[in-house]
């Protein structure tokens, strides 16, 4: 039975990848799916194993994190939406510890799926950039996004995290074949200039931050070391010189920079954000400890943006989740979401200790300007590869439960 659920799950991951992009329904059916088979090896003994076990327990800090902030909230129902949204901390982690161990095999595996699908689902943007060539360039040239199978910001999450996995399985050597590191090989680098063609900055930062991390502690060798460094630092300035997109996408940067200064730039994509963030500190700072609470955020923004700036028409939280989750929560709050986030790579101890470093760094930089983890689809893709990879990690709690079974 221990292997049939090994395979059941595997099966559920290799579904789930491609639908935390295309589908979000089927993706509530995967994680599910996950807590369904888990739950034949559930009792009170091993519920509070897992309460001691904090790789796993600690993602529940997230969901806690929003229940307590229900304290002082005035609008249920955006609350319950909240709790709704976060379920997943609940029931994932859960589902995965009591599941057996996953082989180190399946977890290279899933990852490798992951850099499959990415590539895949670039062809049809590929296509539609090509056919609409000149108006999506004017586009970009005024701040507007490449169409994407999902918001374009998280999506570059997603490939920047496929391109630095894959270079670190090729630089540690644990995908083993010629012909397969050599694919992997093409596949990263199609990804990378896929990256710089689609010109999301967050995708791009993550990338151009993580990759130096994997090449410095992977690598052993000085020379591949300067290598791997010289070709980084070379790639925007050929993405500068042979990518119209990267260079309108540039200019805008540019642009939009020299209206904030001046002033005058309310009605700007990046004036818009760092606007956001200052009301959502300023909410914060008056609401230390507390916060507005998790339902009132949205509204308690939009008065502020008519009050202090006159933006009637300006509708968003603010474009960080640290400062969302400070706005919303206070410091309680904060503290909370920190032991749910980063604490689980804190406390691993497993062989993929460093993937899972980069995961939790690729989510963290993403956080200084952008609400990640307010999509369902970005929730299950975080969750995911970070349950994959810890238990993917040899240790005795497999045996422990096999025993109690």
């Amino acid at each position: 039975m221990k292997y049939r659920e090994t395979e059941i799950l595997l099966l559920i991951g290799m579904i789930m990848i491609p639908s935390m992009i295309y589908s979000r329904a089927i993706t509530t059916v995967c994680i599910a799916a996950i807590f369904v088979i888990s739950l034949r090896r559930f009792s009170v003994g091993r519920f509070s194993d897992f309460l001691r076990t904090p790789a796993y327990s600690l993602f529940l800090f997230l969901f806690l994190q929003v229940l307590i902030s229900g304290i002082n909230t005035s609008y249920t129902d955006e609350w319950l939406q909240g709790l709704i949204l976060r379920l997943p901390f609940l029931l994932l982690p859960l589902g995965f510890y009591l599941l057996p161990r996953i082989q180190t095999q399946y977890v290279i595996q899933l990852h490798v799926r992951l850099i499959v699908v990415l590539l895949l689902t670039a062809i049809p943007t590929l296509v539609g950039m090509l056919m609409n060539y000149t108006d999506i360039l004017k586009g970009i040239g005024q701040g507007q996004a490449v169409p994407t199978p999902v918001e374009h910001v998280k999506y570059s999450m997603i490939n920047a995290y496929g391109v630095v996995v894959g270079i670190y399985l090729l630089v540690t050597q644990k995908v083993i074949g010629l012909l397969r590191r050599n694919l992997l090989l093409i596949a990263v680098v199609l990804l990378l200039v896929y990256m710089h063609m689609l010109a999301v900055r967050t995708g791009l930062v993550i990338t151009y931050v993580s990759i130096p991390i994997v090449v410095l502690f992977g690598v052993k060798d000085r020379g591949m070391k300067l290598l791997v460094i010289s070709a980084l630092l070379l790639m925007p300035v050929l993405a500068y010189i042979m990518l119209p997109s990267f260079r309108h996408k540039i200019a805008y940067m540019r642009y939009d920079m020299q209206r904030y200064r001046s002033d005058s730039g309310t009605h700007y994509s990046d004036s818009e954000r760092w606007m956001t963030n200052r009301i959502g500190l300023e909410l914060w700072r008056d609401n230390v400890i507390l916060g507005v609470g998790w339902g009132d955020l949205y509204r308690e923004s939009k008065r502020r943006y008519m009050e202090d700036l006159g933006r009637e028409d300006l509708d968003k939280l603010p474009h960080s989740q640290w400062i969302t989750t400070l706005a919303r929560s206070g410091l309680i709050g904060i503290i909370l979401f920190l032991a749910g986030f980063i604490g689980p790579w804190l406390v691993y101890r497993g062989k993929f200790k460093f993937m899972l470093g980069i995961l939790t760094l690729n989510f963290g930089l993403s956080f200084l300007v952008e609400n990640s983890l307010e999509r369902s689809f970005v929730i299950a893709f975080f969750l995911f590869f970070s349950l994959l990879l810890i238990s993917g990690v040899k240790e005795d709690r497999e045996r422990h439960i096999d025993e109690r079974g």
